[in-house]
């Protein structure tokens, strides 16, 4: 198996990768924890300090789109879609060239307990007209989906994993509304999983093979707007799904395959694994992931 990284360690360098004196940073004194420092160590001009105020960076953020800039709004996911989302709501509605990286999803900030843990991000995001939801698992599609929203008119959020996940080489480069299917062995069952929780998918469905199962790993990448043909002929064929998402159960990935497969009259057995209706607790990610099930048993046990 690939080695295992933390890809929050990447933002700052896939920014950097972007060559265009347009792109901007404003931050909400968290740069160190996104590593949007270096970016700052290269492009001081072009870094926004904006201290403890999300509200603040991203209408700086908004501003500097209607000056042809192409700022990037980085912070913890629950500060940049959850305390600016008023903001966020009027960049949408102006289809304003602003893009949002959220690092530090669900419960990958553990011990600092339910005020910094961000199990509604996708849903907040989901809904809001023109925002394209983007959520990479392996470092090389952190580094396309920054680019691409760096190339592409109009708002983008990217959801950034903290914890540890398997840093896998993709079949084919990211495109929006396309997901990564990984592996295809059969249609016994099939995981979907977005980027924060691509170690426990990976781990699940090792051991269903083992377990003489034959299945589908497939890494949504696109939130919104998701890939429908490929979910429909998903949908049609295999005999049990379930979503893997570290955030609410509610509103999220389970919830776009479930309005995807009713839309499409698809009769698909859909079953969540994320977390339920409920405020997490403050423990490391790891014990947290235990106590709300989001563990490799967790999925094993709900397939079989």
């Amino acid at each position: 198996m690939a080695d295992t990284i933390s890809l929050r360690n990447y933002i700052g360098q896939a920014i950097n990768n972007i060559d265009n004196p347009n792109v901007m940073v404003t931050d909400g004194d968290l740069s160190k924890s996104t590593k949007t420092s270096e970016f700052k160590s290269l492009h001081p001009s072009r870094f926004i300090q904006c201290g403890i105020s999300e509200t603040s960076a991203m209408s700086i953020g908004y501003g500097l789109a209607l000056e042809g800039k192409i700022p990037f709004v980085v912070n913890f996911c629950t500060f940049t879609i959850g305390s600016a989302w008023t903001q966020l709501r009027m960049i949408c509605y102006a289809n304003a060239n602003v893009k949002i990286i959220g690092s530090h999803p669900g419960i990958d900030n553990g011990l600092d307990g339910a005020s910094h843990h961000s199990c509604e991000d996708l849903a907040l995001a989901r809904v809001l007209p023109n925002l394209t939801v983007l959520d990479p698992a392996n470092k090389a599609q952190l580094f396309e989906c920054v680019e691409i929203a760096a190339n592409t008119p109009g708002p983008f959020y990217i959801r950034v994993p903290r914890a540890e996940i398997v840093d896998y080489k993709s079949k084919n480069k990211m495109e929006i509304g396309k997901v990564d299917e990984i592996y295809n062995q059969g249609d016994d069952f099939a995981i979907i999983f977005e980027g924060s929780t691509n170690a426990s998918s990976f781990e699940a469905f090792d051991l269903l093979s083992k377990k003489g199962l034959k299945g589908r790993l497939i890494n949504i990448v696109s939130v919104k707007p998701l890939d429908n043909d490929y979910l429909i002929d998903l949908g049609s064929k295999v005999q049990k799904i379930v979503s893997v998402e570290n955030h609410s159960i509610i509103g999220g990935l389970f919830g776009a395959l479930a309005e995807c497969f009713m839309i499409n009259n698809i009769n698909a057995k859909l079953v969540p694994i994320g977390i339920r209706d409920t405020f997490t607790e403050s423990a490391t990610s790891n014990e947290l992931k235990i106590k709300y099930g989001l563990t490799a048993k967790d999925i094993v046990k709900t397939i079989i």
